[in-house]
């Protein structure tokens, strides 16, 4: 298709902004957090770890209530 081989040149600086983008975003909420609620590194870091193992945690939970739920539909 020509209309996909015209547009390879734009792939590479497209991935490098979203790879930029995936790496400033954690970093972004990290230095907010540090600084809204003005904590020094380690607990900063500490919290964030905690409310990173809630989330996760959460998330585990609701994936494999939802499996258990397919799981009795089918």
């Amino acid at each position: 298709d020509w209309a996909q081989a015209s547009a390879t040149w734009a792939l590479l600086p497209l991935q490098v902004i979203r790879t930029a983008a995936l790496c400033w975003v954690p970093i972004y909420l990290f230095l907010m957090h540090k600084r809204i609620y003005r904590q020094g590194w380690v607990m900063a870091i500490l919290t964030d770890w905690v409310i990173a193992i809630c989330y996760l945690t959460i998330l585990a939970f609701g994936l494999a209530g939802a499996f258990i739920a397919a799981l009795a539909i089918a």
